[in-house]
């Protein structure tokens, strides 16, 4: 599907019924999604929502012990701050 036909069709029906906080990552170099992607998402969320490129990752950052790595930090970090934020 192209992009934004995939994310009107997939993540925005779901969006309104998400009430926790979200962590949007997005590849920075996949070659199969436009690199405004996440943004529109974002917009369209209309609630605070973090987006993160993750820089070196492709379509499959998994793949990269770097992506990987990286992608674990910023995740441990999102939540860490989201449990002091609730405390």
């Amino acid at each position: 599907l192209e992009t934004y036909r995939f994310i009107e069709q997939k993540f925005l029906p779901a969006l309104p019924h998400i009430k926790a906080r979200v962590l949007l990552m997005q590849s920075g170099r996949d070659e199969y999604i436009r690199r405004d992607s996440a943004m529109v998402i974002g917009k369209k969320y209309g609630r605070p929502l973090q987006v993160l490129v993750i820089p070196r990752g492709h379509h499959r950052p998994f793949r990269d012990p770097a992506a990987t790595r990286w992608i674990g930090e910023h995740v441990t970090q999102f939540i860490t701050s989201g449990v002091a934020q609730a405390e």
